[in-house]
């Protein structure tokens, strides 16, 4: 099992240690994982509400952003 941690978007990298192939007589190496989030292609209307709630609750980080 892997756990994907919070805030993982496309193309983060996890890396499990000690998961990957073993060469013969030696230890396993490193899997590494790649995630790929996919999102719903049609959203219900209960779906749609739950997420304007979300985006009225969370704060936008953005406009602490300095550049």
């Amino acid at each position: 099992a892997v756990t994907i941690p919070p805030g993982a978007s496309t193309g983060t990298r996890l890396r499990l240690r000690g998961l990957g192939v073993a060469p013969d007589g030696e230890k396993p190496g490193d899997l590494y994982v790649e995630c790929a989030v996919a999102l719903p292609k049609s959203w219900s209307k209960e779906d749609l509400e739950l997420l304007q709630k979300l985006d009225s609750d969370v704060p936008d980080v953005r406009e602490k952003l300095s550049f």
